[in-house]
């Protein structure tokens, strides 16, 4: 196949990032019946004062009354994943948050705008801080009917095993002057012939106070003729990938062939780039070769 040189785009369903720390947030579980949204669903905030406030809009959009807490807690990640904080390691910033209303119910698309404000404590020093507002949903008349429903008996008032939704808005707190410090390396490059794709694993460091979220791409070109030609790109900038401060995550990219671009025997140079989705640190890059 003759080589454009022009960079071109891969097709994303069928592209997968594997491992690492790539957050989706916020999604803890799925809806069944009842159904309902959340604006916004990630904020960065700078706590002035020792004070931070701001206000979530949440929508029914399904066609039954729904009823709904809100929960605050703190989180963190441990094995790739969002956990909340436990309790003996909590930092005491939600001793003093207040939620407005924290308790509420919705009618059919209705919408209902929840205000928080929490003021620090003052001896909690400079740092970034991570909370996690969980929307409940609790079990109202009609939606345990749909649930009955559901299983074939709209007599019966018992509950059935069903899942609930509960998604979450969360907030990144940021106190003093932050500044996150990301660093990638190379760990290995390699071509999975079974898989007919080129593999990527690199670790990314945050040396720094404050998350880093960078946006991964990866540039691909052959050698032809003692050149390295533009081949294709795999752009996962709509994917955030996070590193906490002060850890060193792992990241796996899987590049496949894909009708368009068929890997034929040759020699390809990849290039792995991490711009930062807040535009203040520079792009980050490392380049490595694979031979097929």
């Amino acid at each position: 196949m003759k080589c454009s040189r022009m960079h071109k785009l891969f097709c994303l369903g069928c592209l997968a990032v594997v491992g690492g720390a790539i957050l989706m947030l916020p999604s803890w579980s799925y809806v069944v019946k009842a159904a309902y949204s959340i604006i916004p669903l990630r904020e960065e905030l700078t706590v002035k004062d020792n004070f931070v406030s701001s206000q979530v809009t949440i929508k029914n959009t399904s066609e039954g009354m729904i009823s709904i807490k809100v929960l605050p807690s703190e989180w963190t990640m441990t094995d790739k994943k969002p956990i909340d904080v436990p309790d003996n390691v909590k930092s005491g910033i939600l001793e003093n948050i207040i939620i407005s209303p924290s308790e509420f119910k919705l009618g059919p698309q209705e919408k209902q705008v929840v205000r928080y404000g929490l003021r620090f404590p003052e001896a909690i020093p400079d740092g970034e801080y991570r909370i996690k507002l969980t929307f409940r949903q609790s079990m109202t008349p009609d939606f345990v009917q749909s649930v009955n429903k559901y299983n074939g008996d709209t007599n019966s008032t018992q509950i059935r095993v069903l899942p609930v939704p509960n998604f979450a808005y969360v907030g990144y707190l940021f106190k003093g002057e932050l500044q996150s410090q990301p660093s990638v390396t190379l760990t290995r490059c390699s071509f999975a012939a079974n898989q007919k794709s080129f593999l990527i694993n690199a670790q990314v460091l945050n040396a720094g106070n404050k998350t880093a979220r960078l946006q991964p791409r990866v540039i691909i070109e052959k050698q032809l003729n003692n050149n390295f030609e533009p081949f294709g790109i795999l752009d996962l900038s709509k994917s955030t990938f996070v590193v906490l401060p002060k850890k060193n995550e792992p990241l796996d990219i899987a590049v496949p062939e894909t009708s368009d671009y068929v890997y034929a025997a040759g020699k390809y140079r990849l290039e792995l780039r991490l711009s930062d989705e807040r535009k203040v640190n520079t792009t980050l890059t490392q380049q490595c070769e694979v031979s097929i």
